[in-house]
């Protein structure tokens, strides 16, 4: 029986992900350069800070750093208070799980103002007792660190806590380090075969699979 539950963010709780499609493309040209095609491939994986730190980089941008997360969080902020939703049945199952007394955190590359804007927008802050960043832990989820931290904030064994992405190498992350993991399907993911046969719960509907969920 789940007993705690770590919930990634974009592309798993809210629907979210299409706005990173092209702003790395946008807030470039609006520097008179033109990013290559790949660009958001080449930072599917990376953390906001790394985002930064490379498109100064590889780009030569005149902003610091600090000023480029700022720009881009702002942007986030902005599409986060007033635009995004959570996936059909979110609210419901969460709902539930607090029924059940079932402990849970959030673990995200993102930042905690956009964290909470969304959370906030859709009225699910209630339900999560804890954020925990990327950034916060100094790691991104290449490494098993931020689950860590959660099973340990959250106190639940690990063989009753769920770990809930959408991406490949945060499944993998997760899944090597011995957490039951449940795949949430996401358009902007193209391994969705490959989350699908690693997890060992591929949600597609979290209204149709809500029973499958909260009995696992």
């Amino acid at each position: 029986m789940v007993r705690g539950a770590i919930f990634d963010l974009d592309g798993t709780l809210i629907d979210s992900m299409f706005i990173y499609e092209n702003m790395a493309q946008e807030m470039l040209a609006e520097s008179g350069i033109e990013a290559p095609a790949d660009i958001r491939h080449r930072m599917r994986k990376m953390t906001l800070l790394q985002m930064a730190q490379y498109t100064k980089s590889e780009f030569g941008l005149s902003e610091s750093v600090e000023e480029i997360i700022q720009a881009v969080v702002d942007r986030i902020v902005d599409f986060y208070t007033h635009e995004v939703e959570t996936k059909p049945g979110v609210k419901e199952m969460l709902a539930e799980f607090e029924r059940m007394g079932v402990k849970m955190c959030i673990v995200t590359v993102s930042e905690r103002p956009v964290v909470e804007a969304a959370l906030r927008r859709n009225d699910i802050l209630k339900y999560i007792s804890k954020i925990i960043t990327c950034g916060e832990v100094g790691h991104d989820k290449n490494r098993p660190d931020i689950y860590r931290a959660a099973l340990e904030y959250l106190g639940t064994d690990k063989s009753e806590t769920v770990v809930f992405e959408d991406e490949l190498h945060t499944v993998e992350t997760a899944k090597n380090d011995g957490f039951t993991v449940f795949g949430v399907a996401d358009a902007s993911v193209p391994e969705q075969d490959q989350v699908k046969e690693l997890c060992d719960l591929y949600i597609t509907d979290y209204h149709a699979q809500l029973e499958d969920i909260i009995n696992w």
